[in-house]
């Protein structure tokens, strides 16, 4: 159950986890390169590049130092130089690796709690444990 979920941001220095988190998601993928050649009857590929991205979902806190650091990411230059962040699936698999906070969505309806998404672009390996 993705209840046991969390998030940890700033995990090569101090880490802290993301407050009020309500989800998570990376995308994987990869790259082909077509290796096709005349005379072929069928597509051939290699494996290119990979990369990932993803969002990160939370009930809006900004007196949270962690959502503070990560909107800050996108509104000032701190967002020049990638963080690291641990996404947990439970209380012991993660991923690990550096992102950029790309984008950020803020949503307060009328009957329900104010929410934040942040958007991210992996940069270098994924981890997985």
């Amino acid at each position: 159950a993705g209840k046991d979920g969390s998030v940890k941001y700033d995990v090569s220095t101090t880490p802290t986890t993301v407050a009020e988190t309500t989800n998570w998601s990376i995308d994987i993928a990869g790259e082909t390169i077509d290796t096709t050649t005349h005379g072929d009857d069928w597509r051939e590929f290699i494996l290119g590049l990979r990369g990932w991205s993803g969002s990160i979902e939370a009930i809006w806190d900004m007196s949270d130092s962690a959502q503070d650091a990560l909107q800050d990411a996108i509104l000032s230059n701190s967002g020049d130089s990638a963080f690291s962040v641990e996404l947990y699936a439970n209380a012991t698999n993660k991923y690990s690796g550096e992102i950029f906070i790309t984008g950020i969505s803020v949503g307060a309806p009328l009957e329900d709690k104010v929410s934040v998404s942040f958007s991210f672009q992996g940069t270098g390996q994924l981890s997985y444990a």
